[in-house]
C-alpha cells in the first residue's frame, strides 16, 4: 500500500496533462502556420501564372497582328512599314514562321523603288488613356507606322504614366525613335531639333559611334555659324574641324572660306596684318581667288615692315627705344574680344594650315527645339 494520501496521484498526473495538451496546442498552431504559408505561397506563385499566362498571350496576338498586317502593307506597297513590323516582330521571336522571309521581301521591294516619306512632325494632343497597355498599343502603332514624333510623345507618355510599365522594351524603342528622328533633322533643316532629340537618346543610353560622330559635326557646325558676324575667331575653330573631318558637309567650306576672309580684313584693319595674312592664305589654299590673292600680297607687304612698339616716351614717361629687328618674324596675337571664351594663339604664319584638333570653345551656345536654323 502506498503512503500517499488518496488525491496525491490525480495531483502528480495533472501538469503532465497540461504539458501535453501545450505541446499539441503548439503543434497545431505550426501545421495551420504552414498551411497559411503555403496557400498564400501557391496563391502569389497562381497569380504570377496567369500575369504571365497573360502576357504571353498579349504578346502572341500582338505578334500574330503585326505579321498580318505586314502581309498586307507589302500588299498595298507600303514596304518600308512592312520592313518595320517584321523586324519588330523578329527581335522578340527570332524562329518567328515566315517572318524571317517577309522582311527580306520588304526590303528588296523597298529597295527597288523610291523610298517613302516619313512624316517628323507630331500632330495629337495629350493622349487621355489611363491603361498603360493601351497607351503602348497605340504608341506601338505609330512606332511602326515610322510616325517617330507621335511615337516619342506617347512613349514619354507612357514612361510617366507607369515607369515599370515594359520598361526596358519602352526605352529601347523610345531610343530608336529618338535617334531615327534626330539624324532625320540633323541632316535636314531643323539641326537644333535633332541635337535635342539625340540628346535626349544619349540620356537613355550612349549613342552608336557613327551617330556620336554625326552629332559632334552637327554641334560643330551649329556653333560656328551661330558666331557669324560676332567672334570669326569661333567661327574659324569650329568650322575648321568640321571641314577637316568631312570637306563636303553642308555649305561648311563656302563658310570656313569667307570667315576666313571676314577675319583677315577684320585682323588687317586693326593692323594685324600677320594675322591677317595667315587666314588668307589658309583661305586660298581652299580656294583661289584673284581680288584675295591681291589682300595677301597687301597683308604681306605690311608683316615684312618693321614691327613699331610704343617707348615710355610715347605714352608721357621716359625710358629706352626699342630699336626694330628686320629679321625678326612677328608672333601674330589675337585680339580678344567681348565673345571670346577661351585665349587660344592663333599660330604664326607659314602658309600651312592651322591645326585642325582646335576644340569647342567652352561656354558655345546651346540650342532649344524650334529655333531658327543657320
Amino acid at each position: 500500500m502506498s503512503d500517499l494520501p488518496p488525491n496525491a496521484a490525480s495531483t502528480t498526473r495533472l501538469p503532465r496533462i497540461l504539458s501535453s495538451a501545450l505541446v499539441m496546442v503548439a503543434i497545431i498552431s505550426c501545421v495551420f502556420a504552414v498551411t497559411i504559408s503555403v496557400a498564400a505561397t501557391g496563391g502569389a506563385i497562381a497569380g504570377q501564372n496567369e500575369r504571365n499566362v497573360r502576357a504571353t498571350e498579349t504578346t502572341s496576338a500582338e505578334l500574330v497582328e503585326q505579321y498580318q498586317l505586314g502581309v498586307e502593307d507589302i500588299a498595298s506597297g507600303n514596304y518600308g512599314r512592312a520592313a518595320r513590323r517584321f523586324r519588330w516582330i523578329l527581335e522578340r521571336v527570332p524562329d518567328y514562321p515566315g517572318a524571317a522571309e517577309q522582311l527580306a521581301e520588304a526590303e528588296r521591294l523597298q529597295n527597288d523603288g523610291n523610298p517613302e516619306p516619313i512624316p517628323t512632325i507630331a500632330t495629337l494632343p495629350p493622349s487621355q488613356l489611363e491603361d498603360p497597355q493601351a497607351l503602348f498599343d497605340e504608341a506601338m502603332s505609330f512606332f511602326i507606322n515610322e510616325e517617330w514624333a507621335n511615337a516619342i510623345t506617347r512613349f514619354e507618355e507612357l514612361r510617366t504614366l507607369d515607369p515599370s510599365f515594359r520598361s526596358a522594351e519602352v526605352d529601347d524603342l523610345l531610343y530608336e525613335a529618338l535617334t531615327t528622328l534626330g539624324l532625320i533633322y540633323i541632316r535636314g533643316t531643323r539641326i537644333e531639333e535633332g541635337i535635342f532629340l539625340l540628346d535626349q537618346a544619349e540620356t537613355l543610353r550612349p549613342l552608336d559611334d557613327l551617330t556620336a560622330g554625326e552629332l559632334r559635326l552637327a554641334e560643330l557646325y551649329v556653333t560656328g555659324v551661330s558666331y557669324t558676324e560676332l567672334n570669326w575667331r569661333i567661327v574659324v575653330n569650329n568650322l575648321e574641324i568640321v571641314y577637316v573631318t568631312a570637306p563636303n558637309y553642308r555649305d561648311v567650306a563656302d563658310r570656313l572660306w569667307d570667315a576666313r576672309v571676314r577675319w583677315g580684313d577684320e585682323l588687317l584693319a586693326l593692323g594685324n596684318a600677320c594675322d591677317a595674312l595667315f587666314q588668307y592664305q589658309s583661305a586660298l589654299e581652299m580656294e583661289l581667288d584673284a581680288d584675295l590673292q591681291r589682300k595677301a600680297v597687301t597683308a604681306s607687304e605690311s608683316c615684312d615692315e618693321p614691327i613699331v612698339t610704343l617707348t615710355a616716351t610715347d605714352i608721357g614717361g621716359s625710358g629706352p627705344t626699342n630699336t626694330p629687328d628686320p629679321d625678326r618674324t612677328s608672333t601674330p596675337t589675337s585680339t580678344p574680344g567681348p565673345f571670346d571664351f577661351e585665349a587660344t594663339p592663333t599660330p604664326t604664319p607659314t602658309g600651312t594650315r592651322p591645326p585642325t584638333s582646335t576644340p569647342l570653345p567652352p561656354g558655345a551656345p546651346t540650342f532649344p527645339p524650334g529655333s531658327s536654323g543657320p
